[in-house]
């Protein structure tokens, strides 16, 4: 029986990673949702139209956030830079969400505040009248 000497085979493994997908894929749209949040600072603030466009673009970002959940490795020891923007650019978001529903309420608590005074004056003056 003769022995041959194991043969060392090399083989050549290339892995090239694909940054424009995930540009395209998660990058730019969640760059077009930003801007489309702080475009609807120029929505009229009529019958709660801003705050339901803002919820709507809030909801898009979470589904964006979803599927990059699906993507994106399980296991990793740190978590990717990718996220960490999805994430900043949803509190942000969220901000400008809390920012809105509290413009609302002051604008109605002033609307109504000068509501009732423009009424307790039209009464004042009407018994003004009356007692002359």
């Amino acid at each position: 029986m003769s022995r041959t000497a194991p043969q060392n085979k090399s083989q050549k493994v290339t892995i090239k990673r694909r940054p424009l997908l995930h540009v395209i894929n998660f990058l730019l749209p969640i760059l077009f949702f930003l801007s489309l949040d702080l475009a609807s600072f120029f929505i009229s603030d009529h019958r709660g139209e801003k705050l339901g466009f803002k919820v709507t673009v809030l909801l898009a970002i979470s589904v964006l956030l979803l599927i990059l959940n699906e993507i994106l490795p399980a296991m990793s020891n740190r978590t990717p830079l990718i996220a960490t923007y999805c994430i900043v650019i949803f509190a942000l978001m969220l901000l400008s969400l809390l920012e809105t529903i509290l413009v609302t309420y002051l604008i109605e608590k002033d609307e109504l505040g000068s509501q009732e005074n423009w009424e307790s004056k039209r009464k004042n003056t009407k018994t003004k009248n009356y007692d002359k």
